[in-house]
């Protein structure tokens, strides 16, 4: 109502009230709040949008999280190492059809933590991408992300689950 009635608000403020919504589970009024706000011409922040995915990753809404960074790039706001904790920490991971949120982390200067690398390889394994577990892994490797003895487990058991026990000997080894 705030929009309609002409009253004006800074950014941080939108945010606080969007982040509110979202601990309600209320994603859709604060997806649609983050849109009236954008049509005013308000320019939301890095923060506005990740209480955004925060909540969209709960409610396992893919495509809206699809949008949403799509509109974050539109911006020049790129996902961060903030961003991909929201939504591995919502476990949008184990979701079917969720890999390719995940694609522009390979080769970039994002580095998670262990924690993190861990559980995105657990949830691709998990849905059967074995394939891109791996290159999770072996790039978890090349930013010199440290797998401890949980990650590894969590390797060769998915890959032993997925019936790729020579890979999964390889990790061992």
């Amino acid at each position: 109502d705030l929009i309609l009635q002409g009253d004006v608000i800074d950014i941080s403020a939108w945010t606080l009230i969007v982040e509110g919504l979202i601990s309600v589970g209320r994603a859709t009024e604060a997806l649609n709040l983050l849109n009236g706000v954008m049509k005013q011409g308000c320019m939301p922040e890095r923060i506005t949008f990740n209480a955004i995915l925060k909540g969209l990753s709960k409610a396992g809404r893919i495509n809206d999280i699809r949008q949403t960074l799509h509109e974050m790039r539109q911006k020049s706001i790129h996902p961060d190492k903030v961003a991909y904790s929201i939504l591995i920490d919502g476990n949008i991971h184990y979701t079917a059809g969720a890999v390719d949120l995940f694609k522009p982390l390979i080769g970039s200067d994002i580095v998670l933590d262990v924690d993190r690398y861990s559980s995105l390889i657990a949830g691709l394994l998990k849905v059967g991408d074995v394939d891109f577990s791996m290159k999770v892994y072996e790039d978890m490797l090349r930013v010199e992300c440290n797998p401890v003895a949980s990650t590894y487990t969590i390797v060769i058991n998915g890959l032993c689950e997925n019936k790729k026990i020579e890979q999964a000997v390889d990790v061992f080894q």
